[in-house]
C-alpha cells in the first residue's frame, strides 16, 4: 500500500508539475480544507483542497515513510527515525520523537509507537512527553501491526507470534 501511495503522489506531482512551479500561499482558508501530500519524500505539504493554493510547507532531514494522520488540529508525520507533530494550521513542529518509529497508533490524548527494537512507546499527543514504555521479552527485530487500544487495553500483535500481547495503560 505504501509502495502504491508513493507512486501515486510522484504521479500526481510529475502530472501537476509541481517541480516546476510553486503555489502561491494562501493566507485565509481554514485548514479542514487542505489536502496534505509529499512530493519528494522530505516535504509535506498543505494545499487547499478547493483552490491549489499552499498553506504551508514541512521539511524533514529524512525521506516520510507513509501518509500524513491528522488528529485533534495535529498532523503526524513518519520517517524512519522520527516520529513529528506539527500544527495543522502553521506547519509548526510541535514536537519530535526519535524512537525509530514502524508504525503508530493515535487517540485523542496518547501516541502509541511501535519500533523495531520490541518496544512499544505512549507519548502525550500534545507535548511529546514520553508516558511509559514496554518492551517485549520476545526475540525479533520487526513488528508488523499497529497497536489498538480499546476498554483502556492496548492489543500489540508482533508478526513472530499468533496470541496478543496484552498491556493496561491508564489515560491520564
Amino acid at each position: 500500500m505504501r509502495n502504491f501511495l508513493s507512486i501515486f503522489f510522484i504521479l500526481l506531482c510529475l502530472l501537476s508539475g509541481c517541480k516546476k512551479r510553486q503555489p502561491d500561499i494562501d493566507p485565509v482558508t481554514p485548514p479542514a480544507t487542505y489536502t496534505l501530500y509529499g512530493s519528494d519524500e522530505l516535504t509535506c505539504y498543505a494545499i487547499n483542497a478547493s483552490t491549489g493554493l499552499k498553506r504551508w510547507v514541512f521539511k524533514s532531514e529524512y525521506s516520510l515513510v507513509g501518509p500524513p494522520h491528522v488528529k485533534n488540529g495535529m498532523v503526524f508525520l513518519k520517517t524512519e527515525e522520527s516520529l513529528f507533530a506539527l500544527d495543522a494550521v502553521t506547519g509548526t513542529k510541535r514536537w519530535e520523537s526519535k524512537t525509530r518509529p514502524v508504525l503508530f497508533t493515535i487517540t485523542d490524548k496518547v501516541v502509541y509507537i511501535v519500533n523495531s527494537k520490541r518496544k512499544l512507546y505512549a507519548l502525550d499527543a500534545i507535548t511529546g512527553t514520553k508516558k511509559w514504555e514496554f518492551t517485549s521479552d520476545l526475540n525479533g527485530t520487526a513488528y508488523t501491526m499497529s497497536p489498538t487500544i480499546a476498554n483502556g487495553l492496548v492489543y500489540w500483535v508482533p508478526m513472530q507470534i499468533q496470541s496478543m500481547l496484552l498491556m493496561q495503560y491508564r489515560a491520564q
